[in-house]
């Protein structure tokens, strides 16, 4: 028996849940980036304080020579990195696991397992992804695109099923 054509509704649904997802992520990024600079502004005012018309060569001299932060300082914004990369983590692995993709970590090949081992290679891969979105800005885009892209996919591929059979 063919799979059951999924109705008109799970399909906006997941249409919704990409949508979303790539919004989430922007609005994560956003967050993060917002929050970090007014808690760097917050601890050094100066830096912030000089006059608009000056060269990039100066501001670049300028914060060159300011203090260095403080442990206390440095560890906030590691907190606030690891904050969006829990967040980042959470929202990859949410999407990839409502569209089941990559098929590897959520199919497994045989019967008598429920989970493939390869899930945790997914995992991994999506925590080192979201652990240093901040410094490798790249691997982050591009693990977007692919789940938006294999979002698609799936929206296709559902909605390509053959009808159910009529009784």
């Amino acid at each position: 028996m063919p799979p059951a054509k999924p109705e008109p509704d799970s399909l906006e649904h997941l249409r919704i849940e990409r949508r979303s997802y790539i919004i989430g992520t922007l609005v994560v990024w956003a967050v993060i980036l917002a929050t970090m600079l007014i808690v760097f502004a917050s601890m050094e005012p100066q830096v912030f304080a000089q006059p608009h018309a000056q060269t990039f060569s100066e501001a670049l001299k300028r914060a060159g020579s300011l203090n260095p932060l403080t442990p206390q300082q440095q560890l906030l914004l590691e907190i606030i990195n690891l904050v969006g990369a829990v967040a980042l983590f959470f929202l990859n692995w949410r999407f990839s696991f409502l569209i089941r993709r990559p098929r590897w970590a959520f199919v497994s090949n045989r019967a008598d397992m429920r989970l493939p081992p390869l899930r945790w290679l997914w995992w991994v891969i999506l925590a080192l992804v979201s652990m240093f979105y901040f410094f490798y800005l790249v691997p982050q885009l591009i693990l977007t695109w692919v789940l938006a892209h294999l979002g698609s996919v799936e929206i296709r591929e559902r909605q390509s099923y053959p009808p159910p059979p009529q009784l």
